[in-house]
């Protein structure tokens, strides 16, 4: 029954801290930065590196990368649940410990009343409980870094690039806001068309005076 219960307790503990185990958001946005693109959308500072320097800017992009982010946050930790519990759903889990207990699993003493065997087993009951304990702990710790974070530290960026990658032109041009961009562009470009002309209006009418100061000379 102690066993029981542990166990239990132990499985519902892990699926509390998976909220817990999920990096925070911060995390998504650091990478974004070091997505190279090109286009009318990105500010004349970013394009001369072709890096995006404010992400902000894109809401709709950075939207996509959080929920690949968590989708393979989502996925990982599932995968890593299921490795864990195989540690508490082992059928021959007492079986083994007791067999590799040192010394015989059963009282090897003579017991002269009924208290006093129930005591002996008591005491290799609570040995094998520790032994167990220990174990799986140390197990389950250790699925956790090679099932969760190591695919974090090494599968995480290549899976949400290569799902970035390989978007069709529609849907990046929709998630940068091309329309938008190419839109505000014209109107600016037709904004400096406008102040060009009034310089060159202003350039025309220098060189007439300068023309005309000339032949008074």
């Amino acid at each position: 029954g102690q066993l029981s219960w542990v166990t239990a307790t132990d499985v519902t503990a892990f699926y509390t801290w998976t909220p817990v185990l999920r990096p925070s958001i911060g995390t998504v946005d650091n990478p974004i930065r070091d997505v190279r693109i090109g286009g009318p959308a990105v500010r004349p500072a970013a394009a001369a590196g072709g890096v995006l320097d404010d992400v902000t800017e894109y809401p709709f992009f950075t939207h996509k990368v959080k929920d690949l982010y968590f989708s393979f946050i989502d996925k990982t930790s599932e995968e890593c649940k299921k490795k864990c519990l195989d540690e508490f759903l082992s059928t021959r889990l007492i079986h083994w410990e007791a067999i590799n207990l040192d010394g015989a699993a059963a009282p090897t003493a003579k017991v002269g009343s009924a208290a006093d065997a129930h005591k002996e087993v008591l005491k290799k009951a609570d040995e094998i409980f520790e032994r167990i304990r220990n174990r799986v702990t140390k197990n389950v710790v250790l699925k956790t870094y090679n099932y969760f974070l190591v695919p974090l530290q090494t599968s995480l960026w290549t899976e949400i690039q290569g799902n970035i990658t390989c978007l069709p032109d529609v849907d990046l041009k929709e998630l940068f806001e091309v329309s938008a961009s190419v839109s505000r562009l014209k109107d600016e470009e037709q904004r400096m068309q406008g102040i060009i002309r009034q310089f060159g209006e202003q350039e025309s009418f220098f060189l007439l005076q300068a023309q005309r100061f000339s032949k008074r000379l």
